[in-house]
Order: C-alpha cells, then structure tokens, then sequence
C-alpha cells in the first residue's frame, strides 16, 4: 500500500465537479456496512452515522476483540464530495461502472476513534450476552484512550490481505487503509501470541459477479475430483 501523507490544503480542489459526485467519503465508511479485514470475516470494524462503531476480532472460535467506539472526524475532507457509482445488482452493470483494476484514492482524511472497552467480560452478540470469554486470550482491560489515525479510502480490485478461510479469496471494490492498526499497538497488549496490531487494511462491497464465477471453478473442481463410493 502506498505511503500515508496528508495533503496541507484545508478546502477541496477547485477542479472538483461537484455536480457529478454522489456522495462523500464519510456516507461510504457509515453506509457499506462491515468492512472486512479477512476472508475469512474474522476481523471487521463498523462505523455509524451518529459517531459509534463496533471492532471484532477473532481466531476462528476464539473472539479476543469485540468493543464499542465512539468515533469523531478531524478535518473537513472527510466531506469532501467524492464521484463513486452505485453498487452492481445486475450484469449488465459491471462494465458500466468501470471499477479501476487497481485501487485509486478516492479520499483521504484524519479521525479519532476511542474505544470503550478493550477486554469485555461476557460475548456479545445484538447486545446479548451469549458466553463468557474464560477460554480466551485476555487482551488489556485498561482503557487505552483515543487515537488519531490517517485513513485512505479506495476503489478498485481488492481482496482482503488475510486469509483465515482456507477458500480463495473475495474481490471487493471498496478498501480504507489506516496508516497504524485500529487494533492499536503492542504495546496495548498483554499476550504475545497475536499480531493484531498488524492489520490496517480493510475492504467493502463485495464483487459478487466475480466471486460467482470463482465459486463455480471451486465447485466444478471438487466435482470433477470427487469419487463416490
């Protein structure tokens, strides 16, 4: 991923058509949803319209992160108006909507996010408590404050950068990139058997047309290899 730098201008560019962009990068980040940070959904961060957010992480059965945040913007940039299609819902779309086959910047802009919570107690799931994290790696219980982070956001080709599914990966058209890990640090962690603090990538709007056609080469595959007995 290209280097993190935050342009000195506080106003959009003047060559900005506005009247051909269709929203802004702070509707994409709240309205796409999860973004994804592997394939295998077991990293994922949410942002909402009124300021909240919600970031999981988990090792397939074990959940280490699942915490509330309160998130605020710290420049004007974030909206900015931004050129991006609708999503695809029929075939006949896709070459209409030129998705660039490698990711270009569509935003980039800085916010702060301060989690409530890093270790909760109980596993929640719609604000219901479903088990109790005995099992699990134990995260920091203190609160760590918040933090300013430098995100860009992107169109084009994407695939989540980890694969915890074992299947092949899923094309996304959307990714937003921090320049440190919403995970935080290290240093914010009381185990060594991790690397969450690693993951800055995530990616949205699922490409499904293309994904189709892989799983049908997945499928096609596992019943030309098959043997029925």
């Amino acid at each position: 991923m290209s280097h993190f730098s935050c342009p000195s201008s506080t106003s959009p560019p003047e060559s900005m058509d506005e009247k051909s962009s269709h929203t802004t990068a702070r509707s994409i980040l709240c309205d796409e949803g999860s973004w994804q940070g592997d394939t295998g959904v077991c990293l994922q961060i949410t942002f909402n319209q009124d300021g909240s957010g919600t970031l999981l992480g988990s090792r397939q059965i074990h959940l280490d992160v699942h915490v509330d945040f309160t998130w605020t913007p710290l420049d004007s940039r974030i909206d900015w108006p931004v050129h991006l299609p609708p999503p695809i819902f029929r075939r006949s779309e896709v070459f209409a909507s030129a998705i660039p086959r490698k990711p270009e910047l569509l935003a980039e802009f800085r916010i702060e996010i301060n989690l409530h919570a890093v270790g909760p107690e109980w596993v929640q799931v719609d604000g219901k408590n479903i088990g109790i994290r005995k099992f699990g790696p134990k995260p920091p219980t203190r609160d760590p404050g918040p933090r300013t982070f430098t995100v860009r956001l992107e169109r084009g080709y994407c695939t989540p950068p980890v694969n915890t599914s074992g299947m092949p990966p899923g094309r996304y058209e959307l990714r937003i990139g921090f320049d440190s890990s919403p995970y935080l640090t290290r240093d914010d962690w009381d185990m060594e058997d991790t690397d969450y603090w690693e993951h800055k990538i995530f990616c949205a709007r699922w490409c499904w047309w293309l994904n189709q056609a892989e799983e049908r080469g997945i499928t096609q595959y596992m019943r030309d290899r098959c043997v029925l007995s």
